[in-house]
């Protein structure tokens, strides 16, 4: 079992996955590159996990109003989660680590937030959309097998044997 912290939450994951803190302090990326918290590789396969946590008791109310704003406008998916996405999938594929097929999994603490569970759905269906086309044109190739975004209390839904809870 790997136990990882992002902020204050403590995630578990139990014995079927390898997990590691992917950014990590001191880490040096390529220009450019917006990594994802924890990379997870299971038996079938390798699921990227994004931590989103305004609900975290060190978060000004006025950031969690912006941060609750732009789940419901493209800001959120446009600028931090499609990229870490996609900017990960290119490093592990460079490094060839993309050895099964991806999953990306989107953590967002929500206790604190004004927000309703079908903006979750909705935000999920953007973000699928968005990580399938970027330009003009569609990608060639689909590089995440699904995506979804969940509450911290729904992660161990998300992947089986693992499980989350609040430090702070």
């Amino acid at each position: 079992m790997s136990v990882l912290q992002e902020g204050g939450l403590e995630f578990a994951f139990g014995a079927s996955w390898q997990a590691e803190l992917f950014d990590r302090n001191g880490a040096s990326w390529p220009q450019g590159m917006k990594p994802v918290d924890f990379i997870a590789e299971g038996k079938n396969e390798i699921v990227l996990v994004e931590v989103k946590d305004p609900s975290a008791s060190s978060v000004p109310d006025n950031e969690r109003q912006r941060f609750a704003a732009a789940m419901k406008t493209k800001e959120l998916i446009f600028e931090d989660l499609a990229p870490k996405a996609r900017t990960t999938y290119g490093f592990l594929h460079l490094m060839a680590r993309d050895t099964k097929p991806m999953r990306y999994v989107v953590v967002i603490g929500a206790e604190r937030l004004p927000v309703e569970p079908a903006l979750l759905m909705n935000l999920a269906d953007q973000l699928k959309a968005r990580l399938r086309k970027e330009a003009d044109e569609a990608w060639k190739r689909e590089y995440m097998s699904s995506c979804i975004v969940v509450p911290v209390a729904k992660f161990g839904e998300a992947l089986s044997g693992c499980s989350v809870k609040r430090l702070l």
